[in-house]
């Protein structure tokens, strides 16, 4: 027998939005901190060839709370350096997520990167 429909009691449940999927040609994959700041690999942003975004219309973003924000230094092909946050706003017990934010689009790029201090 094939079912193609649903029951009444699934229908009446609370219907929530499937997550949207991360796109691999536009996110925030890996980064490492140097002594000095903070490097993200990041697809997508940089997405013309020879046009690199200039580094003021972009801010790290540090996934804590509301979220910390930092200006971004450097902004060249998949390569972007921002200035560590300030210690004293990070909780060292948790995984602290780290990510792009497009300024003028008010868009943060998905991220399945963590920082480290």
């Amino acid at each position: 027998m094939l079912v193609t429909g649903t029951s009444e009691e699934d229908e009446t449940q609370d219907q929530s939005p499937a997550p949207e999927l991360i796109r691999w040609n536009f996110m925030v994959y890996e980064s490492f901190s140097t002594e000095d700041d903070v490097v993200l690999f990041a697809k997508g942003v940089n997405h013309r060839q020879g046009y690199d975004r200039p580094p003021t219309e972009l801010n790290c973003v540090f996934q804590i709370g509301d979220g910390i924000r930092t200006a971004v230094t450097s902004s060249v092909q998949e390569v972007f350096r921002c200035p560590h946050p300030d210690p004293f706003d990070l909780d060292s017990n948790s995984r602290i997520g780290v990510s792009l934010e497009i300024i003028a689009e008010n868009i943060v790029v998905p991220s399945v990167a963590y920082y480290t201090p």
